[in-house]
């Protein structure tokens, strides 16, 4: 890749503006030098930064948060402004703001990358980049910084995390640098610069009145003799007078010098040549402008010529990554999202062909790909121009919602779902309806912001999740058709964060009203009108009207044939406990006990809902009888599923189950002071589970490891300590310690393997669970070939019963993570084909089989003859993403 698009690649605009705001402060003493002090741990790649008063042991850690633009090849050094950045960042006096304008293209993202980049290399302690565009992804970056630092409490919502960061940076004497990239609002980041400290905080943007914040830094296109270096070094081809002639063509705008470059080192084309193609470029045939947007002198053109050189024309896997590219954030993608379907290997060489060609680069860590927002324009707008734009945002939207995490998974996941979320209001963004004329498509889009909205609601991110609930409930209105529930949904979410944020009045309306708008709209009885009709209970519940709630919850419950088991179960317990708020007890105890045994009859002892109503009266199961006669194998757990996250109506409601869960579990005392005992135990094993799906694992780990030493204390039977091993280790896995994880995993394979042979059921799920974790940890390869010999031996034990089912799902999800579709297809069709427990079927197989029906990205692959080396098979094993673990 040449230095121009580089360093053009994150300067995006029409009379771009880059406003470099500094705040440095006389702190002589203070000054880092030298080398990098401590580790550098990049905030994609760390699990956990405390930053916390008082000197520590040992260096500090340094902390870098954001995808920071990696240092493009040719980077075109520009001293002088350098020079002059680096004056009034280490001026002396009271704090100094200094701003940088220039117009779209000319490089103002890779300045302030450069400085970002330097001040990593000095070591120091903390450096951020955030990106800026709207104010919500301001104070979503400055949310994780606060984490970063160890800062956040948990009932701050992002406001206060971000004031937070704002204080702690005025009262640490070592210097820090914040970078706030395409600032488009100076009031959404005028609050949280720091007032003193020795932080330099730097600001890119395409607004004039981002000067206001303190002096501007003009940042222009290269001057002749730049532009002619640059040209030089990027082409490599020794023609001053060509090269002038191309530089004076493009305005010697750095992004377009950048793509000119490009194109005339990799098809040997001489200056005049080249010349002559970008002079014959089409631009009004081949682009759609929408009013008001312009293109500076000869960018457009450069930017097709580069395209056309990388094969945007043809049906190939680069031009569906730079379809992909250009509807989704500018602030970077992160490279798994384009590893599912594809060997990892596949999509990483084309990616470094795109960077040669200067058409996208990396982030600092190497896991987030970025286009320059120019780049992403011109695809658009050519998009558009041949009525293509529509199906790169299907595209786009399959792919999004293949990666979506459960609502479960919200808080322990929070930095994949917070970057997930960024790529849904980018596609947002780009999928304007005077360009996208698809009821169906933007329905997708309303589905994929409402998991947004929920997500946030999940990790109590009340503020943020209320202003996307107002946009999506009116976007919603503004695209989709009346009876849509849809729009309707979305009201009801905006009802749910009032309740949670404590605003019930409120809350209680809104859920009267979306209510009433429904059985108006869908008739009294529609499947969507009962789910209202129950949140509307819920919120009475709440609201300290409890015989409200009583009635209409006795309304909601009275027609369980159409509630799936799991839902009635929960809902006869929301019942019990109205009628206990409203003083009727004999009423509690009854549906209580119908709530029982509709679980105890249709759901796994395991599952949330069942371990709920157990606990909510203060249930103890008897004691099970010994057994006479030979020794039985124990009942285990099935083999966890595998694939994409379900997307179910009532998964907010499961995991608002789970929470009340914990909270009538961490109440109970013996759980904290009592060291055995069966109650106990399962008691404990039922709250490791709990943490687990409301993303608490640490806590998890802790309390597993505790309650299997109490059981190794007091072995009872041999099978519960495995089990209480196995909790121990899904904690471990879930914090994303694998190689824990893995160990334990093994040694309960070892021991079911001795007790009960090869090919029983228990141990063909210690089998299983040992082969997930070596796929989450990467080794595609070995992972398959695990995969592959359990479901052997599930075939030889159990025949074509209902117990291959998992064996055959899992296997799939392997062989999709290693590229060849083909075969996951097959596994996923022969899971869906067998006979399934109802109290096992999630609907997850045939979630997987849909998907890879539809399968938008990606040429299929058949399995790979076993003859072969895994090195044949799979050439290099790309990283794999951590499997989604179903219910």
């Amino acid at each position: 890749m040449t230095a121009g698009l580089l360093v053009a690649l994150t300067a995006v605009g029409v009379a771009l503006v880059v406003v470099l705001v500094v705040l440095a402060r006389r702190a002589t003493a203070n000054r880092v030098t030298g080398g990098a002090a401590g580790p550098v741990l990049q905030a994609a790649s760390i699990g956990s930064v405390v930053i916390a008063g008082g000197a520590p042991a040992g260096p500090r850690p340094q902390v870098v948060v954001g995808e920071i633009p990696r240092e493009p090849p040719d980077y075109q050094t520009r001293h002088g402004v350098r020079h002059e950045l680096g004056r009034l960042a280490g001026g002396a006096g009271v704090v100094v703001v200094c701003a940088m304008t220039g117009q779209r293209g000319v490089g103002k993202s890779q300045l302030a990358a450069a400085h970002a980049r330097d001040r990593i290399r000095s070591g120091w302690p903390v450096v951020a980049w955030i990106g800026a565009e709207t104010p919500d992804l301001v104070l979503a970056g400055l949310a994780e910084l606060s984490v970063r630092l160890g800062v956040r409490a948990p009932q701050d919502d992002v406001r206060s995390a971000a004031m937070r960061v704002r204080s702690w940076l005025e009262n640490r004497p070592e210097p820090a640098l914040l970078v706030f990239d395409n600032a488009t609002d100076p009031d959404a980041i005028g609050p949280y610069i720091p007032a003193s400290g020795s932080t330099e905080v730097v600001i890119t943007s395409t607004w004039q009145a981002m000067g206001n914040l303190g002096e501007l830094l003009v940042l222009d296109v290269f001057d002749r003799q730049e532009a002619l270096d640059f040209l030089a070094a990027a082409a490599r081809h020794d023609d001053p007078a060509g090269a002038d002639d191309v530089a004076t063509e493009l305005g010697r705008l750095p992004l377009a010098l950048a793509q000119a470059a490009a194109v005339i080192r990799a098809e040997r084309l001489d200056y005049r040549t080249y010349l002559a193609r970008l002079r014959a470029t089409p631009v009004e045939e081949l682009l759609v402008r929408r009013p008001g947007e312009s293109y500076p002198r000869g960018t457009a053109e450069a930017i097709l010529l580069s395209l056309d050189e990388v094969g945007f024309t043809r049906d190939g896997l680069a031009a569906r990554l730079l379809r992909l590219f250009a509807v989704l954030s500018a602030d970077g993608v992160p490279r798994r999202m384009l590893h599912v379907g594809v060997p990892a290997a596949t999509v990483d060489a084309e990616l470094a062909r795109l960077s040669a060609a200067s058409i996208v680069t990396f982030s600092v860590d190497d896991e987030n790909v970025i286009m320059h927002r120019l780049v992403q324009r011109v695809i658009r707008d050519r998009c558009a121009r041949d009525g293509t734009l529509a199906a790169i945002v299907e595209t786009a939207v399959e792919r999004l919602s293949f990666l979506l995490l459960s609502e479960s998974e919200a808080q322990s996941r929070r930095r994949e779902s917070d970057a997930l979320i960024r790529q849904v209001a980018a596609l947002w963004e780009h999928c304007p309806p005077d360009r996208v004329d698809s009821a169906e498509l933007f329905g997708a889009l309303v589905e994929l912001r409402t998991w947004s909205v929920r997500q946030l609601i999940q990790t109590a991110d009340l503020h943020r999740a209320a202003l996307a609930a107002h946009e999506v409930a009116a976007d919603a209105e503004r695209v989709l058709p009346a009876p849509d529930p849809r729009r309707l949904g979305a009201w009801n979410d905006l009802a749910s964060i009032h309740i949670y944020a404590g605003r019930t009045g409120l809350g209680v309306s809104l859920y009267e009203d979306t209510l009433r708008q429904a059985r108006e709209l869908l008739g009294g009885r529609a499947p969507e009108v009962l789910r209202f009709e129950r949140d509307l209970a819920w919120a009475y519940v709440h609201a300290g009207m409890p015989a409200r709630a009583v009635s209409l919850y006795e309304r909601v419950v009275a027609e369980p044939d159409r509630l799936p088991p799991a839902t009635h179960a929960g809902y006869l317990n929301e019942l019990a406990t109205a009628c206990d708020y409203a003083q009727r007890p004999e009423e509690a105890r009854h549906w209580h006990d119908l709530a029982l045994r509709v679980a105890e009859e249709n759901l796994e002892p395991s599952h949330p809902v069942a371990i709920l109503v157990r606990h909510a009266r203060g249930y103890r199961p008897p004691e099970p009888a010994e057994p006479a006669g030979p020794a039985r194998l124990p009942a285990t757990r099935p083999p966890r599923l595998l694939g994409a996250s379900l997307r179910l109506a009532n998964e907010g409601w499961v995991s608002a189950q789970t929470r009340a869960l914990i909270g009538a579990l961490e109440r109970e005392p013996a759980l904290w002071t009592h060291t055995g005992g069966e109650d106990v135990v399962r008691m404990r094993a039922d709250l490791v589970r709990a943490y687990l799906r409301v993303g608490r694992a640490t806590e998890a780990v802790g309390l597993a490891r505790h309650n299997l030493a109490c059981r190794e204390a007091d072995p009872g039977p041999p099978p519960a300590v495995d089990e209480l091993r196995d909790d121990l280790a899904l904690a471990h896995e879930t914090a994303g310690d694998l190689a824990e994880a893995a160990r334990l995993y093994e040694v309960t394979l070892e021991a079911r393997r001795h007790r009960f042979g090869p090919t029983a059921l228990p141990t063909l799920t210690s089998e299983d669970d040992v082969a997930r974790v070596v796929l989450a940890s990467g080794d595609v390869p070995r992972a398959v070939e695990r995969f592959e010999r359990t479901l052997n031996l599930a075939r030889v034990a159990h025949g074509g019963s209902a117990v291959l089912v998992p064996f055959h799902n899992n296997l799939g999800r392997a062989y999709e993570e290693a590229g060849y579709t083909a075969a996951a297809l097959q596994h996923y069709r022969a899971a869906a084909d067998l006979p399934r427990d109802r109290r096992l079927d999630t609907g997850l197989v045939e979630v997987n089989l849909r998907r890879l029906t539809q399968h938008p990205f990606g040429a299929r692959k058949a399995a790979p003859a076993r003859a072969e080396s895994d090195g044949e098979i799979f050439g290099v094993a790309g990283r794999a993403a951590k499997p989604v673990i179903g219910e």
